[in-house]
């Protein structure tokens, strides 16, 4: 993968001022992942680890589009998305490199792009930011959401489109190949 700079989404949190309500949504196209099958884990490139005990949830939903064309909710981008992961993590960025999530519900990633949605509820309080490496020209690829106040604000304002996309690596197995006579 290619690293550009870092940045706090997906799964990041900054506390310090605030922003310790983050959302994220970034779009990576079918040929970039290379082929359809079964999803178990993702990864995501940590450039500044924290030990904070973050809650983190993660949809997972594919689209015929391959960038965002206009900003959105976080409420609606989430809609008809699936949920496979739920919990409180201090252990996935508490180093730096590549980290892994697996995901407490696989997911079945059969036709056009996909779109991976991160929340991230930490709250107010003190603590250090975590950062994770990007792919800058991705243009339009990244939409993010933040909050230094509550959750329903995250929710409900529209998105920031973004030119960079941070980095991942998906375990994937690949459904069968099938030659019908």
């Amino acid at each position: 993968s290619t690293t550009d700079g870092n940045q706090n989404s997906p799964l990041g949190i900054y506390t310090s001022p605030g922003n310790g309500w983050r959302r994220s949504a970034c779009i990576y196209t079918q040929s970039e992942i290379g082929y359809y099958g079964t999803i178990s884990a993702l990864y995501w490139d940590v450039q500044t680890a924290t030990a904070a005990n973050i809650p983190i949830k993660i949809y997972l939903k594919t689209t015929s589009s391959s960038s965002f064309s206009t900003t959105d909710t976080y409420t609606n981008i989430i809609s008809g998305a699936t949920k496979v992961y739920d919990a409180s993590n201090s252990s996935f960025s508490s180093s730096t490199g590549w980290r892994s999530i697996t995901l407490s519900t696989n997911f079945e990633y059969s036709s056009d792009n996909l779109m991976v949605i991160t929340e991230t509820n930490f709250g107010t309080g003190a603590g250090a930011a975590n950062k994770f490496n990007y792919y800058a020209t991705a243009s339009n690829t990244h939409q993010y959401w933040a909050s230094a106040f509550n959750a329903d604000d995250a929710n409900a304002s529209p998105g920031t489109l973004v030119k960079y996309r941070a980095n991942i690596k998906i375990t994937i197995t690949p459904y069968p190949s099938v030659t019908l006579a």
